[in-house]
């Protein structure tokens, strides 16, 4: 039996805008760091729809309670991991999770003077339990420059 763990899924269709260099993933994490390399190897801070891709990885991960700051942020989606629920009920609880996460990331945001770091707009979300052990969900959000970003999260056995 192997543990379960919460990731963030792995879009083929959008690349990771700056790319991690090789053997960096391990040190930083998965892409959705606040630290990236820019072209020149310097540490860069992320900013625009890569922050906002970032923040919303990053409020669905965060296990809620866990930022004694901001009690509300995060989800309690760890929570499912090793439970056995109706499909249907364990669906309707991640989406209630992303959907309520999302909205305290709209309030965090709104104030961001860059409009592509607000989170506006939950456009589609979409989950898919994939086995017994494995639950996905793909979400697209709309920031308040209209430019889309689509993530995910995955809920499954490493």
């Amino acid at each position: 039996m192997s543990d379960l763990q919460l990731t963030t899924l792995v879009n083929p269709n959008i690349q990771s805008i700056p790319p991690q260099q090789p053997g960096v993933q391990s040190y930083f994490g998965e892409n959705s760091n606040d630290l990236q390399f820019d072209s020149s190897n310097d540490i860069a801070l992320v900013s625009g729809l890569d922050e906002t891709t970032q923040d919303v990885q990053k409020i669905l991960l965060t296990e809620q309670g866990a930022n004694p700051s901001f009690p509300l942020y995060g989800t309690t989606i760890q929570g499912l991991i090793g439970n056995k629920m109706n499909p249907a009920t364990i669906s309707g609880t991640v989406q209630d999770q992303i959907t309520t996460a999302l909205q305290i990331l709209f309030l965090l945001t709104q104030n961001r003077s860059n409009p592509a770091e607000i989170v506006q707009t939950l456009y589609s979300l979409q989950t898919t339990l994939q086995s017994e052990t494995n639950i996905a969900s793909l979400l697209t959000v709309i920031a308040a420059n209209n430019e889309e970003i689509t993530t995910g999260i995955n809920v499954g056995n490493i």
